[in-house]
């Protein structure tokens, strides 16, 4: 997992807090960057920020979907795509090929043990039963029936570490390779 992070500093980090309009990120490295250098994808962290000394505590939202596309020109167009009616029809391409079924099977393995991974780095072995039945129990996106696509942004950023994602792939090719704005958008974040 460590060889998909890279390091971050203030700068990315005030890129991160402008493209997601918020104070606050709790993440522990960044996933992909853009042709520009800004951060694209980000792993978030599954501990959720705490008093200095204080007890770690998990963060469910980092541990259900730990990718998050950070990128506001992506976070747009792959809206677009939802809007559209793309959840459905990829949902309905992929299940009518039983290679590309297979491919999504393997995709969600790998989604959970990237969840695995990341809890057991830092809580330790997982032992809970209920935490197995609801966070590592539900497929890419928290979906609990994997044979369906609740969030394409989901599925593409995962893509771009797992290439069995299916979904992420068609998402990608709708995108002609274009993850990346011509107008330079997260230069404001900067200013």
């Amino acid at each position: 997992m460590d060889q998909i992070l890279t390091d971050f500093d203030q700068n990315d980090l005030n890129v991160i807090k402008w493209q997601l309009n918020t104070d606050s990120v709790n993440m522990t490295g960044i996933v992909r960057k853009c042709v520009y250098g800004y951060p694209a994808i980000i792993l978030l962290n599954p501990v959720e920020n705490t008093s200095p000394g204080g007890k770690k505590k998990l963060n469910f939202m980092a541990i259900s979907n730990p990718l998050w596309l950070t990128c506001p020109f992506l976070n747009k167009k792959i809206h677009d795509f939802e809007s559209n009616g793309y959840i459905k029809k990829v949902t309905s391409l992929i299940n009518s090929d039983r290679s590309l079924i297979e491919l999504m099977k393997n995709a969600h393995a790998n989604y959970y043990y990237l969840r695995r991974n990341l809890y057991s780095r830092e809580f330790g072995e997982i032992s809970s039963i209920e935490f197995n039945t609801k966070i590592l129990n539900s497929g890419i996106g928290g979906i609990k029936e994997i044979d369906n696509i609740k969030c394409l942004h989901q599925h593409y950023s995962h893509f771009q570490i797992c290439e069995d994602n299916v979904a992420g792939r068609i998402i990608h090719n709708l995108l002609n390779g274009i993850n990346y704005c011509r107008e330079r958008l997260c230069d404001d974040a900067s200013q």
